[in-house]
């Protein structure tokens, strides 16, 4: 598939996704509560490496894109916010996306 702008694809979080989303949860955590920040406190359900969401694609590589194009995806985690995966490639194992099966 030759991804596109606006495309809803499926991301599969790696170990490193998943730190890094926590680390982001546990510094908010630690805002003092007169924070504004506070007021945007971002909540999710527990992640696993190899756990796959729902992406989409927020920029796309190279110029025509190509099917081995690297593109920026916001996924969509099961909480109240999204976690921006930078220069990822198209296939099936953690740290890439892949097009959703057809039902």
């Amino acid at each position: 598939m030759v991804p596109s702008l606006g495309r809803t694809v499926l991301y599969m979080l790696t170990e490193g996704d998943v730190a890094a989303i926590n680390d982001r949860q546990r510094r908010i955590d630690t805002m003092p509560a007169s924070t504004a920040a506070t007021a945007l406190l971002p909540n999710h359900n527990a992640l696993r490496p190899g756990q796959v969401y729902p992406a989409v694609i927020v920029r796309v590589w190279g110029e025509p894109p190509t099917e081995n194009a690297a593109v920026n995806l916001q996924v969509l985690l099961d909480g109240d916010h999204a976690y921006w995966a930078t220069s990822r490639s198209q296939g099936d194992e953690p740290g890439q996306w892949h097009e959703p099966p057809r039902v």
